[in-house]
């Protein structure tokens, strides 16, 4: 079973994310990270000093403004998830190389630039998805909400379980996904 859980990299959701990996008990935890992504949220350093592309560090500021907005921190949601991995002893698989009305305005928007966000990424973390389900029966996937659906369709054939950052940021939706995995927990 591979579940893919769709977050919001600038919301306070932490908790919720390291409930649903804990309780999943998946053999494999892939996150919509890359090494030095990793590294950045274990450690992170002023977005205006980092080594990136401008557009990256763009993208940062505004990530850490939205942050702040919303009470979170950027990539927190994906450490919550590396770090429940290791607590229940989850093999954590890297799966990056460097809601759909938005991701569709974008889209006819900056064409170019959500293909190399949005599409090229999806093709990349799907194929090493493929490739984790040949070693792991049970995984869970934690990716930027806009890539869920991307993903579900490139991975036609294998079955998937879908939380979205929606079910994660309502109060009642989030309860019946706890009951869910706590039940799952008790039949197996």
């Amino acid at each position: 079973m591979i579940t893919i859980v769709g977050t919001g990299h600038v919301f306070r959701i932490q908790e919720q994310v390291s409930f649903i990996v804990r309780n999943s008990w998946p053999q494999a935890v892939l996150v919509e990270l890359d090494p030095q992504r990793l590294e950045s949220i274990r450690t992170p350093i002023d977005p205006g000093k980092a080594k990136a592309p401008w557009f990256y560090k763009m993208m940062a500021q505004q990530q850490t403004r939205l942050a702040e907005e919303f009470g979170g921190t950027v990539g927190g949601d994906m450490l919550a998830a590396v770090e429940a991995a290791e607590r229940v002893g989850a093999q954590l698989v890297l799966i990056s190389d460097e809601e759909e009305s938005y991701v569709d305005d974008m889209r006819k928007h900056f064409p170019s630039m959500m293909k190399a966000l949005i599409d090229d990424r999806n093709e990349g973390m799907a194929e090493k998805v493929r490739k984790a389900s040949e070693r792991f029966q049970d995984m869970v996937v934690v990716v930027g909400d806009a890539h869920v659906e991307g993903l579900v369709e490139l991975l036609d054939g294998i079955e998937v379980k879908k939380i979205r950052l929606k079910d994660i940021l309502d109060p009642q939706r989030m309860e019946a996904i706890r009951r869910e995995l706590c039940q799952r927990e008790v039949g197996t």
